[in-house]
């Protein structure tokens, strides 16, 4: 099953053709907001980097020490 990104890809390639795709793998000239948008969307939705995120992040969490959710962040 394609991940985000290859979906990301794919959607481009049929909705705007061969071109867009291509240029959306080598990076495309998109606002900050655009790619900031998209890269969140990817990001959020790739059950690969959820995954590792719940596997990995909390053994490097204190509970004692600052608000968990600013050590997630740093």
């Amino acid at each position: 099953m394609p991940g985000p990104d290859m979906m990301l890809i794919i959607a481009r390639g049929v909705g705007q053709g061969r071109k867009t795709a291509l240029l959306t793998v080598v990076g495309r000239p998109v606002s900050a907001w655009k790619a900031l948008r998209e890269g969140a969307l990817n990001s959020l939705t790739n059950s690969k980097s959820l995954l590792f995120m719940l596997t990995f992040l909390p053994l490097f969490v204190d509970p004692a020490a600052d608000p968990v959710w600013l050590q997630l962040l740093g």
